[in-house]
């Protein structure tokens, strides 16, 4: 904080000497004048409210004189809020409204979890923990979503975020098996974790989240290991990391098999709509047309002169591992 005084005679000239400021009777320092004015800055002022007055020396020109009182509030200022882990940390997509809890500190009472741009609904448990409803609604689809906390001025401000990641829909795929779930390493050493993944895994890449900072992650299939190489720069400390893999599995996704299913409904009010002319007839039997041709497509259908490609989809699975520098 800083108090700024300026001297200035009744029929001009450059004043010189000293000012003193204080609050009340406390001496909060000496500073000269430059130009004719003193700035004093200082971190030593008392909660609450404070008289701060100036009294200036004088000097041969010049009779020295007092300011008139300022009063000045003093608050603390709201810490601004940190995130250092988020638990769960995954979720299935169409999965149900849970409990999220947020760790880290500087939490207050008025701070709020943020879902992306969205608030939820917070409840503070501590300092270092918040918790928050995440609704259905926020899971519906796969992807990665920002958590953070806002706090209130004075201070305050908006946390680091913590990734969220929503996989694919439960029951579509298998998370991957961690052999080891914890390393420990030193600054710039790498840590790798043995994983299976589902037999019908054809091929995968690898996406780490809330990763420490100057940290990579590689995934090498030919060993099965997830490796995460830190740097000199990475700071000690443990960190929750989310291992999302990108999955490629062979068969055509959910979607297309239930086609079939689909298509017996309209195969069957066909029959219905034969007696009603042959335009609606024709109408449905395009419409059916149509239906195959994308799902042939789909599957892969293309030049009959070429080999046909056998239906493949993209999954999303993870798991969390825990990384711990020193």
């Amino acid at each position: 904080m800083s108090f700024t005084a300026t001297v200035a005679g009744q029929y001009g000239g450059t004043a010189t000497g000293t000012v003193t400021f204080s609050s009340g009777s406390t001496s909060l320092g000496i500073v000269p004048l430059n130009g004719g004015a003193a700035v004093l800055t200082t971190a030593g002022l008392p909660l609450g409210t404070d008289s701060i007055t100036a009294v200036y020396s004088g000097d041969s020109d010049f009779m020295g004189s007092t300011s008139n009182a300022v009063n000045q509030q003093v608050v603390v200022a709201n810490p601004v809020p940190l995130v250092s882990s988020i638990s769960p940390a995954i979720a299935s997509a169409g999965g149900a409204a849970f409990t999220l809890t947020v760790n880290g500190s500087g939490f207050l009472t008025s701070s709020t979890v943020y879902w992306g741009s969205s608030a939820l609904t917070t409840t503070y448990v501590s300092a270092t923990q918040l918790t928050a409803q995440v609704p259905a609604g926020d899971i519906a689809s796969a992807g990665i979503a920002d958590i953070t906390v806002q706090s209130p001025p004075l201070g305050g401000g908006t946390s680091n975020s913590a990734q969220f990641e929503v996989d694919t829909e439960s029951g579509t795929i298998t998370p991957p098996v961690f052999g080891s779930v914890t390393q420990t390493v030193t600054a710039g050493s790498p840590a790798s974790y043995p994983v299976t993944l589902p037999a019908a895994v054809e091929s995968a890449s690898v996406t780490c989240l809330n990763l420490p900072k100057g940290a990579t992650c590689s995934y090498v299939a030919t060993s099965n290991t997830v490796n995460i190489a830190t740097s000199a720069a990475t700071p000690k400390g443990t960190y929750l990391v989310t291992v999302v893999f990108t999955e490629t599995l062979a068969g055509a996704s959910s979607g297309l098999i239930a086609l079939p299913f689909l298509l017996l409904p309209l195969a069957l009010m066909r029959k219905e709509l034969a007696k009603w002319g042959v335009w609606a007839s024709a109408c449905l039997g395009l419409v059916l047309l149509a239906v195959a041709v994308v799902a042939s497509v789909g599957c892969g259908r293309g030049d009959p002169t070429k080999p046909e490609p056998y239906p493949t989809h993209q999954v999303t699975s993870s798991g969390t591992v825990g990384l711990t520098v020193q």
